[in-house]
């Protein structure tokens, strides 16, 4: 028999550090959310790398859905709180940010009535390099790795609104969209 303990001990502390991220930035401490965020993503990576439970408990898959959207919800969150200069400066950079994360997510929920759980190996690449962008530009200032994480989650995005075009009903884990196009078939 497997032990879940630690899958379940990460996907509560991701359900504490989303709403935390998104609390810091709002309240402007720069500091306290780079280390709340760069956890956040440590933690989110771990349990991208462990293989989840048999059979996941209700709450632990919607402990992590709700850490998730959190975790994305402070990206651009912190960008406008901590950085507000950046939407006068890369304001192409910011709401094309703000688009992917929230266009694929919106549509997928529009037609299946549910969050989406793709995990797209795109989407987890473009996801991680946007944060790590995010802390990037905090921490120095540097706006390049934020307009090359823009690009990767633009990609992204369309291959999860292609991915829930494709699929009649939602369907977990789709890593990409050939993958969709091979279960729509079936």
């Amino acid at each position: 028999m497997r032990d879940d303990g630690p899958h379940k001990a990460l996907a509560l502390a991701a359900l504490a550090l989303g709403p935390a991220v998104l609390v810091l930035a709002w309240l402007d401490l720069e500091r306290p959310f780079l280390f709340a965020f760069a956890a956040a993503l440590a933690v989110d990576l771990a349990l991208d790398n462990l293989r989840p439970p048999a059979a996941e408990p209700t709450w632990l898959g919607a402990a992590r859905s709700t850490a998730e959207l959190a975790t994305r919800a402070a990206i651009p969150l912190a960008l406008d709180r901590l950085r507000p200069y950046l939407l006068e400066t890369e304001t192409l950079t910011f709401w094309a940010i703000v688009a992917a994360l929230i266009l694929p997510v919106a549509l997928a929920f529009i037609k299946y009535g549910r969050l989406p759980r793709y995990r797209t190996r795109a989407g987890v690449i473009a996801f991680y390099l946007a944060g790590g962008a995010t802390l990037f530009l905090i921490a120095t200032g540097a706006t390049w790795p934020l307009r090359l994480a823009a690009l990767v989650l633009v990609a992204a995005a369309l291959e999860e609104i292609a991915i829930t075009a494709a699929l009649p009903g939602p369907r977990a884990p789709v890593r990409s969209l050939p993958a969709a196009l091979r279960l729509r078939r079936e």
